[in-house]
């Protein structure tokens, strides 16, 4: 039998093994410390060791196991506490994270790294006032430590406070010179901020001292997309795939360009990851299974809407191919489109969430995936959508009287208030009234009509007599009443929205403002008309200039009102 002094001697070349080892082979290094601790539990520095370990293999269950184990024995540990907060953080665990940090600040009140993440873990749970609580005590507990800066400034983008952010990443900045975070949230300020040439420069830079992080690659792509750079995009998505073939953010932002560019076949099945990205949430949770591509005839599918109202319109065109295979449809979609729908599927049952019973579920927009052996370019039979009669004929009656051409108008999108990324998207793609009425307001032979509804309408009221004229919109219970009065109008004029979509799918002319880095089913260039041939872009030809499609678009209307 071993002496006392022999085992000591035993753990203590363990423990030393497993230190030489911990960089070079961590799967060896794991292996000496759980030696230890297997003898000694109670060795602390041993515990720690190993759950470093495991993170550094980024073995996120493992880690758990190690840790739930290790704080059984030592619940005053303070370290052991963080460390598995760490670990529940990158399992997105995030009440459980704070539960555990909140254990760990009772033992240790001043760790500046619990705090940031605790932060970041309130963050994620938008509980924004508990995130900034958090990063300002590290900051003060910490004023060189240029990590909670950081910490800070990505609060600060969350929260659409971007001047905020590029000040603190500055800061950072001249704190730690040779730090990549700094340089990562100063070039996401200046993306925010419109700064798109600095964002790249700094992306760049960033990428020159971690050429391996894909999240970086990532970035630049997005960058690059944003300034309508699609090849160069593309290849930056590769790059980050190339280093983290699992990275969704990535293969998610790379389908985006590659359906931009009409490469369908590419682009749908890498679509698919904005789900494991979270683009939107989660995918709904449904007691029956995730329909594949199994053949349909004979069996029951529900179809659930996704994202905005736009694309439930825009999608909602993939019913037909899968009502021919025989199967039993039902819908989930949003209570506005509920009687639109019902106008051209009576048959089909449609509900928000009531309960189903199906074989299958399948999100609306992943259809064209399942398709694509026999319907690999998009469905663009136009009308696919129907009005109700008696609507169109109160609509008939109510704008009637109007003299000249009636022309719809629409020029704010909707926005998710309190989300800051929602506000930044909507703020490019909209257009204050003010400059619409310069350049439209004065052209003879039109009837203005208003189909703006909810945020931006009450900036009619700003012109005396308002301006549109007509309100009609302030008439509209839902996309059924918006449908009936379009087709009473000889054109639309809209930003991109829902009611494009709506127009597209009846047939109404529409002419688009759209956007430098327009949304990818508008294609790579205003000549696409891909989805809907009614439909006619004026995008902008510099980022954020609204100047030229402004001025293109009063020209083509004034020779179309003077009837040219």
């Amino acid at each position: 039998m071993a002496t006392a002094e022999e085992i000591v001697a035993t753990l203590q070349r363990w423990f030393a093994e497993g230190v030489a080892l911990q960089e070079t082979d961590p799967v060896q290094a794991a292996e000496r410390y759980r030696q230890v601790v297997h003898v000694a539990p109670f060795h602390g520095d041993s515990w720690h060791n190993l759950a470093l370990a495991l993170q550094r293999l980024r073995d996120w269950p493992a880690m758990q196991a190690v840790l739930d184990e290790a704080l059984q024995k030592l619940p005053a540990e303070a370290r052991l506490w963080r460390l598995r907060a760490e670990c529940q953080v990158q399992q997105e665990q995030w009440l459980h994270a704070l539960t555990d940090l909140e254990a760990a600040a009772r033992l240790q009140p001043l760790d500046v790294r619990a705090l940031c993440l605790q932060g970041h873990a309130a963050q994620a749970l938008e509980r924004y006032d508990q995130a900034f609580a958090a990063f300002e005590q590290a900051m003060r507990q910490a004023p060189a430590d240029p990590v909670p800066l950081c910490r800070m400034a990505a609060l600060c983008l969350a929260l659409g406070q971007y001047q905020d952010a590029l000040a603190l990443a500055e800061h950072a900045a001249r704190l730690a010179p040779q730090a990549t975070e700094p340089l990562l949230q100063h070039a996401l300020a200046c993306k925010f901020l419109d700064r798109w040439e600095d964002s790249e420069h700094g992306l760049r830079r960033a990428l020159q001292r971690q050429p391996e992080e894909a999240g970086l690659w990532c970035d630049l792509g997005i960058v690059l997309h944003g300034m309508g750079r699609l090849p160069e995009a593309e290849a930056a998505f590769d790059a980050a795939l190339q280093r983290e073939p699992d990275h969704p953010l990535s293969r998610w932002n790379r389908s985006l360009v590659l359906l931009a560019q009409g490469r369908y076949r590419e682009g749908w099945p890498e679509y698919q990851a904005r789900w494991r990205a979270a683009i939107n949430g989660q995918m709904p949770h449904y007691p029956f299974p995730l329909w594949q591509g199994e053949p349909l005839a004979g069996k029951r599918l529900l179809v659930h809407g996704e994202q905005g109202l736009g694309d439930c319109l825009q999608f909602i065109r993939y019913l037909e191919p899968l009502r021919t295979s025989g199967v039993q449809l039902s819908l989930h979609m949003p209570r506005a489109l509920h009687a639109l729908f019902r106008l051209q599927w009576p048959e089909i049952p449609i509900s928000e969430q009531d309960p189903v019973q199906a074989d299958y579920h399948v999100p609306l927009m992943d259809i064209p995936a399942r398709l694509l052996s026999t319907h690999p370019d998009p469905l663009c039979t136009v009308p696919y959508l129907r009005v109700d009669p008696q609507r169109v004929a109160t609509w008939q009656t109510m704008l009637s009287a109007l003299p000249g051409r009636k022309v719809g108008l629409v020029w704010q999108g909707s926005r998710r208030q309190g989300n800051a990324r929602s506000e930044w998207l909507d703020a490019r793609r909209s257009l204050p009234l003010s400059r619409l009425h310069a350049v439209l307001s004065a052209i003879p032979g039109i009837s203005w009509v208003s189909l703006q509804k909810g945020y931006g309408s009450e900036a009619r009221l700003d012109y005396q007599p308002a301006w549109p004229p007509e309100d009609a919109a302030a008439a509209f219970h839902d996309f059924a009443d918006t449908a009936a009065c379009l087709t009473q109008l000889d054109l639309l004029i809209s930003v991109d929205t829902s009611v494009v979509h709506l127009a597209g799918a009846l047939g109404v002319p529409v002419w688009v403002l759209n956007r430098f880095d327009g949304d990818w089913r508008w294609g790579a260039d205003e000549s696409d008309a891909t989805w809907y041939a009614s439909v006619c872009q004026y995008r902008q030809s510099t980022l954020g200039d609204w100047t030229v499609p402004l001025q293109r678009l009063q020209a083509d209307l004034q020779r179309w009102a003077a009837g040219a």
